[in-house]
């Protein structure tokens, strides 16, 4: 099957969240399995500063937008490991800029314009295919327009004029909502606007309530998550929409890469191990340890969390329950950037105790460390669609402290005996929190060859991409009625 993956990330181009390393995987994926898979991505500055060796200009081209006509130019770039074509769309008064949507303060204000044109650009470039396109998969806000834009009887190409369309929801909460005054730059009929499944929502418009209403298919990135976004709970203002189009929505977890993400192979650690070998994995507590400023010593427990710093994933419950939890024998380490308040309030927390070490910003071989060298790793979100670290962590040996939701609660089975391979723990409060945590210390201090069982139980799941990405590929092949790649 011909693929195009329109998308505003992908690793290791472009990356500000879990979003990036899925598409990445799902397409390398989707390429071992004979599909011609093509990605298109804004050129933004970060990717131009790669220099990527052998990246050929392929044409300029003009896009009419109802704002404004913008000359462009496409750059082609094949992945010769994975044979995934990349095509980066280079407008430089849009995408030249330090941030993919935002400065790190403030969202960028001519976001919509960037991405209306974004997916004209998108749906442009394939009058220069060879090819007809079998499916097109768009992901989250960014491409979410691109769905009614196929369906409002403008001729954009031969090659997309019986394309299926899958669009996957990554978050629900980031909605891509801008005034209703944009809706006439979009270019859509009046008839996309105020309906159920029209564009309009609380007085706005939504990018992603558009790709939601008009994708053939709809897909999240958990079991869990695809039912709790139909709930009033978690539907985040759409769940009418979303219970209409039930029968369409199908959640399928995320897979991690293992060519990134394996501790016997990992390129970011000094030290390697496996199931074989697991006592080598204290010598990345040493580096660890020895990385952050922490005392050295094997023997204590150590407890880690990589995340944003925002409302969603819960760090502010985490600060919380800090000053009761430093008290005991531990040591905690926490990679992070977002919120400044949270931030604030870590690193005031890190002044106070030498048993907690703090790195505001973001490192992925720090990232990588922490996976390998803690003991136990927390993800304490208030809601989750997937999650990738706490599969990073079971890969690793590290025991996940999850809060029941989403993707946590459909990968973490809580430890009885010696099965399961984490602890869960609800509802989200800085008490049940330390109690998940204490828990774990406990049978950590107390039980260790039951503590290496749990270890070994996480580190034997396969939670690569190889039962995923059939879920995929079938999906396609019903929407297509293709049955061969």
């Amino acid at each position: 099957m011909h693929i195009l993956i329109p998308t505003a990330e992908i690793y290791p181009y472009a990356k500000v969240g879990g979003m990036g390393d899925m598409v990445a995987a799902l397409s390398r994926h989707l390429s071992k399995l004979g599909h011609d898979v093509r990605i298109v991505l804004p050129y933004y500055r970060n990717i131009k500063n790669l220099n990527l060796d052998h990246q050929i200009f392929l044409n300029n081209f003009k896009v009419n937008l109802p704002f404004k006509t913008i000359n462009c130019r496409v750059l082609e770039y094949l992945e010769t490991d994975s044979g995934v074509i990349l095509y980066f769309i280079d407008y430089p008064e849009y995408f030249d800029r330090e941030g993919i949507y935002n400065d790190r303060q403030k969202d960028y204000p001519d976001n919509p314009e960037r991405f209306i044109f974004f997916s004209y650009a998108a749906l442009l470039l394939t009058k220069h295919f060879d090819f007809h396109v079998d499916v097109l998969h768009g992901h989250d806000w960014p491409t979410g327009l691109i769905m009614p834009l196929l369906k409002c009887g403008i001729k954009w190409s031969a090659q997309i004029e019986e394309v299926k369309t899958v669009f996957t929801i990554h978050n629900l909460a980031y909605q891509g909502n801008y005034p209703l005054s944009y809706f006439k730059s979009i270019g859509l009929p009046e008839s996309f606007l105020h309906h159920q499944d029209g564009l309009e929502f609380f007085g706005q418009i939504s990018f992603l309530k558009a790709g939601i209403a008009y994708a053939d298919h709809i897909t999240t990135v958990s079991i869990t998550y695809a039912r709790e976004i139909q709930t009033d709970a978690g539907g985040c203002g759409l769940q009418g929409l979303l219970q209409k189009r039930k029968e369409s929505i199908t959640g399928i977890l995320n897979g991690i890469d293992e060519s990134i993400w394996n501790p016997l192979t990992d390129s970011y650690l000094t030290n390697h191990y496996d199931i074989s070998t697991i006592e080598q994995k204290k010598l990345c507590k040493q580096d660890l340890q020895q990385k952050m400023g922490l005392h050295p010593d094997l023997n204590i427990p150590l407890i880690g969390g990589i995340s944003r710093l925002v409302f969603q994933k819960g760090f502010d419950i985490v600060a919380s329950a800090l000053v009761d939890l430093l008290a005991e024998n531990i040591q905690f380490a926490l990679l992070g950037t977002g919120d400044d308040q949270i931030e604030s309030q870590l690193t005031e927390i890190s002044k106070h105790y030498s048993n907690f070490k703090f790195y505001n910003g973001y490192s992925e071989h720090l990232a990588h460390l922490i996976i390998a060298g803690c003991d136990i790793f927390i993800v304490p979100s208030r809601y989750e669609p997937c999650g990738l670290t706490q599969l990073y962590s079971l890969k690793y040996g590290t025991i996940p402290v999850v809060h029941a939701t989403g993707g946590l609660e459909d990968s973490v089975n809580n430890i009885k005996d010696s099965t399961g391979n984490g602890i869960k723990f609800s509802p989200l409060t800085p008490y049940n929190l330390k109690i998940a945590i204490l828990k774990a210390v406990e049978l950590y201090q107390d039980d260790r060859d039951r503590w290496k069982k749990i270890m070994i139980n996480g580190m034997k799941e396969n939670h690569n991409w190889d039962y995923q990405i059939l879920q995929y590929h079938n999906l396609y092949r019903s929407l297509t009625r293709i049955m061969h790649p």
